[in-house]
């Protein structure tokens, strides 16, 4: 089981994390686990099954709760007695930050008991411990990367779950399957790899949901996450590229969207582009306000901050999706392409989340917003139009 277990054992834990299921990045996979009984989805755990549990007990959803499952990140051949190395630590978080973009793809927006995931739950430990457990370190992130000593014992009461990691119940995060595998088959020197590692950090910092962050942080971090995916640095590249994926989807002209959210600015000349185009000239605006002493008020925008940053949220891993395709990687499903043709119709749409109507509605528990709606009647049109496609091939014998 171990090559030398006087040096120690290691877990790579992300605590606050609930997989529905199994998920393989390459070689590492993320296991849910009972934390009591470990062991039970990892047999290298067998002999320190009990080492483990008082480990992870350590990770409070109070003083008197531990948690009762989380997630644990196994490499293929795992030792728990050969600890990481720095290359293989950031190995590991940047397969957490990929598992993230997975889950992101799968997230459920605008009904009112939707499972979403947020960039907070994907936090990872690596925990040192022997057998049995004793005192622990903590690396103290200063300028001077001292090491700090506590005090405190695995199994005490250490890591308590952020408040947006701590639903009312057991909320499984769900992930894109497929998106997942064409993550971890993409190679570290591809140049997308290195676009989709390098936007990812900044795509979680402005999806942690913190209530120590702001919308503003969140914004400037958003348009980060935008302009390394695309490998672009200023507005009118990155809005080309954006365009030029979304070409073959659905578009709402400017002209028509003002209908319904008049406070989008554009000139004579902008008014047939598509409604992205303005989305991404404000969101720009806000971003470039925020860096200097002229801020935008908010209710001069045509799209709320907590719009653009949901906006934002549901179109990275698109992109991230469409920019896979083009290299073979992957293969865009109906749902892909339905989701595709409402970013425009969804800009032109409002409010989006109108839960106010839907909570106090007859409604069943799973209404929808005007969000939910506009992608379901997008998914309907989409399957439409390829079943129609197919009927046509199969009239001309294709098929």
């Amino acid at each position: 089981m171990c090559a030398d277990p006087s040096s120690g054992y290691w877990l790579a834990v992300l605590p606050w994390l609930q997989l529905a299921s199994e998920v393989r990045l390459d070689e590492l996979r993320f296991l849910s686990v009972d934390t009591a009984h470990p062991d039970k989805a990892v047999a290298a755990l067998e002999r320190i099954s009990r080492d483990c549990a008082q480990v992870l007990r350590s990770f409070r959803l109070s003083d008197q709760c531990s948690i009762n499952r989380c997630t644990l990140l196994v490499p293929d051949g795992w030792d728990p007695c050969v600890p990481p190395d720095a290359a293989v630590q950031a190995r590991f978080g940047r397969a957490k930050n990929l598992l993230m973009l997975a889950a992101f793809a799968a997230n459920e927006y605008g009904y009112y008991n939707s499972r979403n995931a947020n960039s907070s739950m994907f936090q990872l430990f690596i925990a040192t411990f022997t057998s049995p457990p004793g005192y622990l370190s903590l690396l103290d992130r200063r300028h001077d990367r001292t090491s700090v000593a506590v005090g405190a014992k695995w199994g005490d009461p250490l890591f308590y779950v952020p408040e947006e990691c701590n639903p009312p119940g057991p909320v499984p995060v769900s992930v894109d399957e497929a998106l997942a595998r064409a993550l971890g088959s993409l190679a570290d020197s591809h140049p997308l790899a290195q676009n989709i590692r390098l936007a990812l950090p900044f795509f979680g910092w402005a999806n942690t949901l913190a209530s120590a962050s702001s919308w503003e942080m969140e914004i400037i971090a958003l348009v980060a996450a935008f302009e390394n995916l695309l490998h672009e640095g200023k507005e009118a590249g990155v809005a080309k590229v954006v365009q030029q994926l979304l070409a073959p989807f659905g578009s709402v002209p400017v002209r028509d969207a003002r209908r319904t959210r008049p406070k989008i600015k554009a000139g004579a000349a902008q008014l047939e582009e598509p409604v992205r185009r303005a989305w991404i000239r404000e969101l720009y605006d806000v971003r470039n306000s925020l860096a200097h002493p002229k801020p935008r008020a908010v209710e001069e925008l045509a799209w709320l901050p907590h719009e653009h940053l949901a906006m934002g949220a549901f179109l990275f891993p698109l992109l991230a999706k469409l920019l896979l395709a083009q290299c073979d990687l992957y293969g865009l499903t109906w749902d892909d392409k339905a989701a595709c043709d409402a970013v425009d119709v969804l800009l032109s749409k409002t409010p989006w989340f109108n839960w106010g109507e839907v909570e106090h509605s007859e409604c069943r528990w799973d209404a929808a917003t005007t969000w939910a709606a506009t992608l379901e009647q997008a998914r309907r049109t989409r399957r439409e139009k390829e079943a129609e496609k197919i009927a046509k091939r199969m009239s001309r014998g294709e098929v």
